[in-house]
């Protein structure tokens, strides 16, 4: 991002240099496009003690939030739901 100078001064550069390099696993782009008439987003908060189940789900109006106890089986019987 900077140039060293003669004298050990490192001076930041006024134009970018390139492309940034690509990052492995870049999840932030998608290679589809979301549709959201037909996709349920679910966001799953967990600790130890319990889980907090929050979704956005399509023709639903409200955002449901749903406490759980910490149980798979119970998750996925919620996420079917």
């Amino acid at each position: 991002m900077g140039e060293r100078r003669e004298n050990g001064i490192i001076v930041a550069a006024t134009e970018p240099t390139g492309c940034p390099m690509p990052q492995p696993n870049d999840l932030s782009r998608s290679l589809t496009a979301l549709d959201e008439n037909s996709t349920l987003i679910a966001v799953i908060e967990m600790s130890q003690s319990s889980w907090l189940v929050a979704a956005i789900i399509p023709g639903v109006e409200r955002q449901p939030v749903k406490k759980l106890a910490p149980d798979e089986a119970g998750l996925l019987q919620l996420l079917h739901r």
